[in-house]
């Protein structure tokens, strides 16, 4: 059973961690596959998945409705804002196609 917790401070603290990171090698401009704070945000995002997957009905294993995708649409936007710095990411890049295909984009 998951516990309740709040997304949007745990969105937060993963967010500010991401800025963080980015902060500490914004002086460069080497072209770097990750930077250090990207686990956090890859960690933010799986949040938000598993709080949509929580509050999901799932029928027959394949089909779902989407009750409330605010949690799919946030991690999209994360992830699409974590690629502008970290354009050869591929763990952002694989988590976004996940993000599309729960969205329902072909």
């Amino acid at each position: 059973m998951l516990r309740n917790w709040d997304v949007n401070s745990d969105l937060t603290a993963c967010w500010d961690l991401y800025l963080r990171g980015i902060k500490a090698l914004s002086a460069s401009e080497d072209e770097i596959e990750s930077f250090p704070g990207d686990d956090a945000l890859i960690l933010g995002c799986y949040t938000l998945i598993k709080k949509f997957n929580a509050t999901s009905t799932f029928f027959d294993d394949w089909a779902l409705i989407l009750e409330q995708p605010q949690y799919l649409l946030q991690a999209a936007l994360c992830l699409e804002a974590g690629l502008e710095k970290s354009k050869h990411n591929f763990q952002f890049k694989l988590l976004l196609i996940r993000v599309y295909l729960l969205l329902g984009c072909p």
